[in-house]
């Protein structure tokens, strides 16, 4: 065999630079936990691709609704597939209820409790466009994701911190995210370590904590006012055996998960940590699990969940609880074919489990009402759920987010809504919280109501009602109402009818003291089968597809000026003619056909309508 080239060499190591090479594994032995960087499959399965408010499974309010996708890269790029990176890493909200979620690049932000989402990275790749999010691209890989418990004067928004490690070193950093007319990353690195981090914890507005991931080792910062000021903890504060003096060597620990309650502080990996004085000083106990954990949350200071799974060489999860602050932990009381990912203990009753295998195409999030004893599937995905966060959005209502990525990397966010009253202060609640205005004729106006109650112990006062639109319109008498504990009033909401589909609205009711209320308002129109008005009709034949890119199943739908003869076909990228969708003679307005591209290889298409002597063409990018 003739020696390999240095040419040869640098080419391998270029191929191999985003693959198994550069991925490192967590766990003990042969059990493999996860793999640092996450390694795209090559070649994705298909999946179901959801549509954006889809409702699905159950939970202990509403169902879960499928939120939006996420996309780390620039989707208007033909070849934009091969930049995805959408993995979700971590969640955090501030005080203000906004959020941020961080995946393998870059960091989403949301202003509306998790409602929609919005990249930071304005110009994502493969844009050539400079960024200051360019320094987190390929090799860096983001692992962490913390916001600071406080927010600074005169600009009501919070520092973020974010950690990242480099795929190709044994290196990792710390970065801030801060505000200057948006959010932007801070340029200058805040601390550089020479080991993989496995994320970032902020229990308090001074204090910031970072994890060597493969090693027992720790950072801090006691003030989060200047980077220079991060320091290693000594050694001989931290990874102490309980009731032993001896310290672990950092060669035989390794971290995946953290919380903080109160000054509490939990780690979890290896092995379990625990800090009673916001992580001066800390001790070692084994892990919940007899091989490891990889996640761990807490409602309060006795009540917590710890979870974690693997592939390799089986692929199973599981889950444990403590009634006792983590000094006793229970055996598995929930045990699952997938990897548990992620794991939020809402109340000491109510918590959640989320996982699954994106390499398969299979996501799982489970839920427990008796403090983890018993659990059932809330949600059966196609999507590997790794990212959980319940966060207050009123005194009435907790917020469940769900964070996933499916097998082709590209990220999807669901949410929930559980119902949990705190009538010690001002509690507003609309009744019925969903207005269903059924089947509406095109063309017509219907009304409904909802009474919104103070349920609470203290007086509140209802200011407004936002986000109606041409369709769903409040009818408000534009001056603020007080409501005093046990007082009612009505609010009045308006469909009008335009056009044929399904329609959804989130309606806010903006209040002094009770928080976000929100009235969630549905209608159907019939499509094509009633009168509709000459103003509602389209101008010329209209052609959309919904979703695109996607990877199975495409909804067509068309709007038809007139009556007559219509075809729908799809062809290939060289004009070939790939399937006859429809020819028909169809009724003016919208219309709806479903194309099963499961069969057909990946690549770009047209989808072509012909109607009323004029063609309208759109393209169509498949992916598997």
């Amino acid at each position: 065999m003739k020696p390999l080239s240095a040419l040869c060499i640098l080419c391998l190591c270029a191929v191999l630079g985003a693959g198994p090479a550069l991925a490192r594994t967590f766990g003990n032995g042969p059990n493999v936990a996860f793999e640092l960087p996450p390694l795209r499959p090559v070649s994705p399965v298909a999946y179901v691709a959801p549509r954006p408010g889809e409702r699905a499974g159950s939970s202990l309010d509403e169902p879960w609704q499928f939120v939006q996708y996420l996309y780390d890269a620039d989707t208007t790029s033909q070849n934009y597939a091969a930049y995805l990176n959408a993995v979700p890493v971590q969640f955090a909200f501030c005080r203000n209820t906004n959020g941020f979620l961080a995946t393998l690049h870059t960091v989403f932000e949301t202003s509306d409790c998790g409602r929609t989402w919005h990249n930071l990275d304005l110009h994502p790749q493969p844009s050539t466009i400079p960024s200051d999010w360019g320094v987190l691209r390929s090799p860096m890989y983001i692992s962490g994701l913390a916001a600071r418990p406080i927010t600074r004067p005169g600009i009501n928004l919070d520092t973020v911190l974010v950690s990242a490690y480099s795929a190709t070193a044994d290196t990792s950093n710390v970065r801030v995210i801060y505000y200057q007319g948006g959010h932007r990353l801070y340029p200058f690195r805040q601390l550089d370590t020479p080991v993989w981090l496995s994320g970032v914890l902020v229990p308090d507005s001074t204090t910031g904590l970072v994890f060597g991931g493969m090693t027992g080792r720790l950072w801090e910062n006691d003030t989060l006012r200047f980077g220079n000021l991060w320091a290693e903890v000594n050694t001989s504060k931290t990874f102490q055996r309980a009731g032993r003096e001896d310290s672990l060597t950092p060669e035989q620990t390794w971290v995946s998960g953290f919380t903080s309650i109160g000054n509490r502080l939990l780690a979890v990996g290896s092995h379990q940590w625990v800090s009673n004085d916001r992580g001066r000083h800390w001790r070692i106990r084994v892990a919940a699990d007899s091989l490891f954990d990889t996640c761990i949350s807490f409602a309060d200071s006795l009540h917590g969940l710890a979870g974690g799974g693997m592939t390799t060489p089986t692929s199973h999860g599981w889950v444990h609880v403590t009634s006792d602050g983590g000094q006793t932990w229970s055996g598995r009381v929930l045990s699952t074919l997938v990897p548990v990912r992620a794991v939020e203990m809402v109340t000491p009753q109510i918590g959640f489990a989320a996982g699954g295998n994106y390499q398969a195409g299979t996501g799982r999030v489970w839920s427990t009402t008796d403090g983890g004893q018993t659990w059932v599937v809330e949600l059966q995905l196609t999507a590997e759920i790794r990212a959980l966060k319940a966060i207050r959005i009123s005194n009435a209502y907790v917020d469940v987010l769900a964070a996933g990525v499916f097998s082709d990397f590209r990220g999807g966010i669901w949410r929930t809504q559980l119902y949990l009253p705190d009538s010690s202060r001002a509690l507003l609640l609309a009744d019925p919280d969903t207005l269903d205005f059924g089947i509406v004729a095109a063309g017509h106006t219907d009304t409904l109501a909802v009474t919104l109650t103070n349920a609470g112990s203290a007086m509140d006062t209802v200011t407004g009602v936002f986000g109606g639109d041409t369709l769903f319109t409040p009818i408000w008498q534009g001056i603020p109402v007080p409501l005093h504990p046990g007082q009612s009033m009505p609010l009045y909401v308006a469909f009008t009818s335009r056009s044929g589909g399904s329609f959804s609205r989130y309606l806010s009711v903006s209040n002094v003291a009770s928080g976000r209320v929100e009235i969630l308002c549905t209608a159907s129109v019939p499509l094509g089968t009633s009168p509709q008005h000459d103003a509602d009709l389209p101008s010329r034949p209209a052609l959309t597809v919904w979703p695109n890119p996607g990877n199975a199943t495409f909804e067509i739908r068309y709007d038809l000026v007139r009556a007559g003869n219509v075809s729908l076909r799809v062809y290939d990228l060289t004009g070939r003619l790939v399937e006859t969708l429809t020819e028909t003679h169809a009724a003016a307005g919208g219309h709806i056909h479903t194309w099963d591209a499961a069969r057909h290889a990946s690549g770009l298409y047209f989808v072509r309508l012909n109607a009323d002597d004029q063609a309208v063409t759109r393209k169509v990018l498949l992916i598997k």
